[in-house]
């Protein structure tokens, strides 16, 4: 009944709120359910009698005597549009959701993995005075920059490719009840995958730590042992935070198309969703971890910021996606 309701809603979002109206759609709300579940009780599949449903009760117009609105619907303004989605276009979108997905994905791990070189460097010269303390900033901080500036451009370049379905996120539109099923299907299908990747991307980053936990303890006091194991956390974080971005990315565009969660035309007025933060996220860690180094030159110790910086974008990632299913939202 969820998917039917969800199909009430839309069918009634254009006509005025007034008794008369609340009234009509309770009324053909009861009337699909008890054919809902005469058909269920038929031995019908839940797909099979949403569709038939709808079909029978889904144009407003063919009901409008039977529940009292013909002179609301006749005295509709004409300029009143929902713009419809097609198959071709959702499917489309979902397409191209999965290619920005990885674009954030990657463009957020390049800003995780940035500090590597530059911790690398730094243990050299602290540890086996390899490289000079210059050599050491001015080589970590050049290539910790440029990464930078290459993932502020992901994210910038993947943003523009998603403009043109910007209207899915920010405008209210109609969908049939055919394609309304299919995605709910697909939604279904691909949820256990999702939350299962998910699931083992929050644990990667627990049990991430123990490499550095059993160096510390094993061998006290040995510092070049204990940061090649930060380094090594670091690449597990950015692992862990690629698979939380792209899964839970996942199930999102399924719920923008069927217009569910924090998605539906209330949740659309605060919508906030990882595209639209991921920008601006890093290039706030990035001043953060740039204002903190200059000012305490601890560039050793300060590349921390990165990997809580990734694990926390990863979290609010999932925490997006799951609080969308609450109707909220980044999911979902």
């Amino acid at each position: 009944m969820k998917t039917i309701l969800s199909y009430l809603d839309n069918m009634f979002m254009n006509l005025p709120h007034t008794e008369e109206v609340t009234r009509a759609k309770e009324e053909l709300a009861a009337m699909m359910e008890d054919k809902y579940n005469e058909l269920i009780g038929e031995g019908k599949k839940e797909n099979e009698a949403v569709g038939i449903v709808i079909s029978e009760f889904g144009n407003l117009q063919e009901v409008a005597a039977e529940l009292g609105l013909e002179e609301i619907i006749k005295n509709q303004k004409e300029d009143v549009y929902v713009r419809s989605v097609t198959k071709e276009e959702a499917e489309k979108y979902i397409e191209d959701s999965k290619k920005f997905a990885k674009q954030t994905a990657i463009g957020t791990v390049i800003c995780i993995y940035s500090p590597i070189l530059l911790i690398l460097l730094y243990n050299l010269h602290e540890y086996k005075n390899l490289v000079t303390e210059k050599i050491a900033t001015s080589v970590g901080m050049s290539v910790l920059l440029v990464l930078i500036a290459i993932a502020v451009a992901v994210f910038i370049f993947g943003g523009m490719q998603m403009e043109k379905y910007k209207y899915l996120k920010t405008e209210v539109f109609s969908i049939d009840a055919y394609l309304d099923t299919h995605l709910k299907n697909m939604e279904s299908e691909t949820k256990f995958g999702t939350t299962r990747l998910i699931v083992i991307a929050i644990t990667m980053c627990i049990l991430g730590a123990i490499p550095l936990i059993v160096v510390g303890t094993l061998f006290e006091n040995n510092g070049y042992l204990e940061t090649n194991m930060l380094i090594v956390l670091i690449l597990i974080v950015g692992i862990a935070v690629y698979i939380l971005i792209t899964a839970g990315s996942r199930q999102e565009c399924f719920r923008v198309l069927r217009q569910v969660d924090d998605f539906s035309k209330e949740g659309k007025k605060s919508s906030k969703v990882i595209d639209k933060i991921a920008a601006p996220y890093w290039i706030l860690a990035t001043l953060i971890y740039l204002s903190w180094s200059m000012i305490t030159m601890q560039w050793g110790f300060t590349w921390i910021v990165w990997p809580i910086a990734g694990i926390l974008f990863g979290f609010i990632a999932a925490i997006l996606s799951a609080v969308n299913k609450k109707g909220n939202s980044f999911p979902g």
